[in-house]
């Protein structure tokens, strides 16, 4: 296909306490401008449980740089600024693929995005989703979590946004969107959690962007499991009888 956040600094303290499973290989990450090279992401260095990325790419055009953190896989967050120092809008594409444990049906998915943009002229921010309706809620996608590179995990998560002409420099919320926990795909094993944004951003202007992205297999309690539990919610009950009475 074609800085750090609250989220990274829970992802980050998860993995120093070591709430996850153990590391899985080297993530990928890539940044493709305009009509440009793919550009590869390689500075990875092992940290916790998981991975961490910090990264710098320049040229007279823009500045893309920020954070990535795959701690307790597979979970996969990010935290990155891309500035548009060109007169006219700019296509951004940037993606992270994280080889997972492997993960297999039933699953749990769940995604969340927010951010800002600066309209550093006053002439005006406009940040435009590129990806087409992948979710079915009629809107182009601004952030996608794949499985296995090429199934969608349906939960695809926010929207463009427009303002201005106004004050030069001024900062406006992009939002904050939350989609999940809601089941998966069926089928696997899913071997590769992927995050990615696609998106158009006007001239001369800045957008800071963070997401996070997970996919997890659902318990499968045994039947002593379910008996206990069973138990409990009896129990419950017969305790809110008591206090109704």
């Amino acid at each position: 296909m074609r800085i750090l956040p609250r989220v990274v600094l829970l992802i980050l303290a998860m993995g120093v306490l070591g709430l996850g499973p153990a590391v899985a290989s080297v993530p990928t990450a890539w940044l493709q401008v305009g009509d440009g090279p793919l550009v590869f992401l390689n500075d990875w260095v092992p940290f916790g449980d998981g991975w961490f990325l910090n990264f710098t790419q320049q040229t007279s055009e823009y500045t893309v740089s920020g954070n990535v953190a795959t701690i307790g896989d597979p979970y996969v967050s990010y935290g990155v600024a891309f500035n548009n120092n060109s007169g006219g809008a700019l296509a951004f594409n940037f993606g992270i693929l994280d080889p997972t444990i492997p993960v297999t049906s039933p699953t749990t998915v769940y995604a969340s995005y927010s951010g800002s943009g600066t309209d550093v002229t006053g002439d005006g921010f406009s940040i435009t989703p590129l990806y087409p309706d992948m979710d079915g809620d009629g809107l182009a996608e601004m952030q996608v979590t794949l499985l296995n590179d090429a199934v969608n995990a349906g939960v695809d998560v926010g929207q463009g946004h427009i303002y201005g002409p106004g004050v030069p420099g001024h900062s406006n919320d992009l939002g904050n969107y939350f989609s999940g926990p809601m089941a998966g795909p069926a089928g696997g094993p899913w071997t590769s959690l992927g995050t990615n944004l696609w998106f158009s951003l006007s001239g001369n202007d800045i957008a800071t962007l963070n997401g996070y992205s997970s996919v997890a297999t659902v318990p499968v309690p045994e039947p002593a499991s379910l008996l206990l539990m069973g138990g409990g919610l009896v129990g419950m009950a017969f305790v809110a009888r008591r206090k109704r009475g």
